[in-house]
């Protein structure tokens, strides 16, 4: 369901320290998501927040979970929202214990739109990247969230799309603390990680994959770049330096 009221007015936007890809206003009844220049803007039943396009959800405490990406059901665990999460793409990959009673929506071969349907899901989350869920809303009902928690190129924006989930399912509290706890934890390992490097020096460190016979080594700029710097490395293929 879409509304258009008013123009919004920005006034909450301090509770997002780390990650540019999603934000929240009017107190934290409006949930913004950023991605390549386009931004989606969602709100749940019952809120009074006028808002120019939205889509609106179920009251948060009631809504129902679909997940299409693995890496989300860390975030809704975490939150500890695993009685709202009905169903998940790739069931087979989660971690064992973690699955019990869900939907398998499906994996390699692509969504399976019946048993979304029959999930009884109000929202899935997925990815933008391919846009693997074109045209599922118009044939299904069911809002898709795209979110680009892969795009933050610090670590801690990464994990902080935790506020998300938490939004999402009436635990943004619960998941505020659990990103405080990693955050912290962050900080530390990095204050020790510079202290090393400042007295003993940096590391060089190369990370990539392998396929197919080619290597694929991250960008100078991105996630584990940042990472390894934190860390008190340097990465092999950071910004200034040659191989």
């Amino acid at each position: 369901q879409v509304i258009r009221q008013v123009a919004v007015v920005d006034d909450n936007e301090n509770e997002v320290r780390w990650a540019s890809g999603f934000g929240f206003r009017y107190g934290g009844e409006v949930l913004w998501l950023a991605h390549d220049g386009d931004t989606t803007w969602w709100v749940h039943s019952g809120s009074i927040a006028p808002v120019n396009r939205c889509t609106v959800l179920p009251e948060s405490k009631h809504i129902a979970l679909a997940t299409w990406s693995t890496t989300h059901v860390p975030f809704v665990r975490a939150s500890g929202a695993l009685d709202q999460w009905t169903a998940s793409g790739y069931l087979d990959r989660v971690d064992a214990g973690s699955d019990a009673g869900r939907v398998s929506l499906g994996g390699d071969a692509g969504l399976d739109e019946e048993m979304l349907l029959a999930s009884g899901a109000d929202v899935l989350t997925s990815y933008p990247f391919g846009d693997p869920m074109m045209g599922v809303e118009e044939r299904t009902g069911i809002p898709v969230m795209a979110l680009a928690e892969y795009a933050e190129t610090h670590p801690l924006g990464r994990a902080e799309f935790i506020k998300v989930f938490g939004w999402l399912t009436g635990r943004l509290e619960e998941a505020k603390s659990a990103f405080e706890e990693v955050e912290t934890a962050y900080v530390q390992a990095r204050d020790a990680g510079l202290k090393a490097a400042r007295t003993e020096g940096r590391p060089v460190v190369f990370a990539g994959s392998s396929q197919g016979g080619k290597w694929t080594a991250p960008g100078p700029d991105g996630l584990v770049a940042k990472l390894l710097e934190d860390a008190g490395g340097a990465y092999a293929f950071g910004e200034g330096r040659t191989i």
